[in-house]
């Protein structure tokens, strides 16, 4: 070898041994040799296996997902909170039972007008002229639920299904019953509606009002209709353990 070859590690020409190497300095040969390190081994080779997927799908990072956002089923102090379906069912009792009620006092009140003006003449007067139907109802559903609202005891409805109603953060030491105004707010809040719906001409206001429970429901977290909110109220299941 001449002084054009680099200097590096070749094939000792002084040994004969198959993988002897001495080192060329680019000029001449040194006394340094060395046996030719082993070719390192080539990767295994992973055999696919069916159905799974490739180490480079499975190693990318998957992105976070949102957390489900849940309606709450419980007060802060732990008081189970009524489903919706219970509460449907218990207003439908009460209103039924208002109506039924004021059907006989108004089948009442016709015999009583009739009987009157066969007997005394009195409808030349004016006497029975104004609208009775509606102030009976809703003098009723105004009165029903006052009562039973201004006292710790629900209503039929409420009771059948084992409801009751409580202000959302009551004061400490207040009576299990609501005050009257917040009683008289959610009876005329809540009762609208239906009422309106059963008289004539009104049909569409009384939907009106309905379709607002229904849409201030959807915005409330505790799923609380616009009679609640307006009241501060909140429906609860309180003999549930």
């Amino acid at each position: 070898m001449n002084g054009q070859v680099p200097e590096g590690w070749y094939a000792d020409p002084q040994d004969q041994t198959p993988g002897a190497e001495r080192w060329w300095n680019g000029y001449s040969w040194t006394a340094h040799t060395r046996q030719r390190p082993a070719d390192p081994a080539p990767p295994p080779v992973e055999e696919p296996v069916w159905g799974a997927a490739p180490a480079s799908y499975a190693a990318e990072p998957t992105a976070p997902t949102a957390p489900a956002t849940t309606t709450p089923t419980a007060l802060p102090d732990g008081t189970p909170l009524a489903p919706l379906g219970q509460r449907l069912g218990a207003y439908a009792i009460d209103v039924v039972l208002v109506w039924f009620v004021a059907s006989v006092l108004l089948g009442f009140l016709a015999g009583a007008r009739l009987l009157v003006e066969e007997l005394a003449g009195l409808d030349a007067f004016g006497l029975f002229s104004f609208p009775l139907r509606p102030l009976v109802i809703g003098g009723l559903w105004l009165g029903y639920q006052w009562l039973v609202l201004t006292r710790p005891m629900p209503s039929l409805g409420k009771r059948m299904l084992g409801l009751g109603v409580r202000r959302l953060e009551p004061s400490p030491g207040a009576p299990a019953g609501l005050d009257s105004s917040t009683a008289f707010r959610r009876a005329l809040a809540g009762g609208g509606g239906v009422l309106f719906v059963m008289f004539p001409g009104s049909q569409l206001f009384g939907a009106a009002l309905l379709g607002l429970d229904a849409y201030r429901m959807q915005q409330d977290h505790l799923r609380r209709p616009w009679h609640d909110q307006v009241a501060g109220t909140v429906v609860v299941r309180p003999t549930v353990t």
